[in-house]
């Protein structure tokens, strides 16, 4: 008599392999709004707009059929945004983030603005996120074609988790007491774009929690024309 126990074993191998297969897991993420695109080309902007409960369109500085949309589920707690062209109420295309965004994007959008830099010929979207701990980042980023280019990040909020913020700090656990400011000032004749970043940080007792140390932060970051980014000159 043959044993069944081979067969049952079989069985229930075959029955793992299909559970985990790419159009269980493709099924299971169409599922999940999360992991849906927030806007879609193609379709009636309004109706779209219809799925949030709230949403903010930020028209760009030049181009009037460009927007930059903060479309959230549940406000300021799960949100995303985009950056789309419509024409007559339809959207046309919705330009890609980066990968780096996306691995760090958070779980909703604390502000998003856009700020037309005339000398570079560059109209640039600032956006602050935020996960539900507060830890956030600083994003700058420009369009180019359908695409967003990163010109910086940095830490914004919550724990100051960069090296560049806890230079000359004592050892501890540095968070931010207030979120970082930013302001894009204008270059003097003949010098580069300058963005510069204000940032009140305290740093606690790992053992205590006792704030140990107070600092208010100013970051310079300089315009490199070549790599046509932001990089950080000095800090103080």
């Amino acid at each position: 008599m043959v044993s069944q126990k081979p067969l049952l074993l079989f069985a229930l191998c075959f029955a793992v392999v299909m559970s985990a297969s790419p159009s269980a897991a493709q099924s299971t993420e169409e599922e999940n709004p999360w992991n849906r695109e927030v806007l879609a080309a193609g379709r009636a902007l309004d109706t779209q707009l219809r799925q949030y409960a709230h949403t903010e369109l930020n028209p760009h500085p030049t181009n009037r059929h460009i927007f930059a949309a903060n479309c959230e589920r549940n406000p300021q707690w799960w949100g995303r945004f985009c950056v789309f062209h419509q024409t007559d109420g339809k959207i046309d295309w919705v330009a890609k983030v980066p990968p780096l965004y996306q691995q760090w994007e958070g779980m909703y959008i604390v502000s998003l603005h856009w700020h037309h830099l005339a000398r570079l010929h560059l109209d640039a979207l600032a956006v602050v996120t935020s996960t539900h701990m507060g830890n956030g980042f600083l994003w700058l980023f420009a369009l180019e074609g359908r695409k967003l280019r990163t010109l910086l990040h940095t830490p914004a909020s919550g724990y100051a988790d960069s090296p560049a913020l806890r230079d000359g700090l004592p050892a501890g656990i540095t968070r931010f007491s207030k979120p970082i400011t930013m302001d894009i000032q204008r270059p003097q004749k003949g010098g580069p774009e300058l963005v510069q970043f204000t940032a009140a940080v305290t740093v606690e007792d790992n053992a205590t929690n006792e704030i140990i140390a107070r600092r208010t932060m100013i970051q310079m970051w300089r315009w490199d024309s070549k790599e046509r980014v932001f990089r950080l000159r000095s800090q103080r």
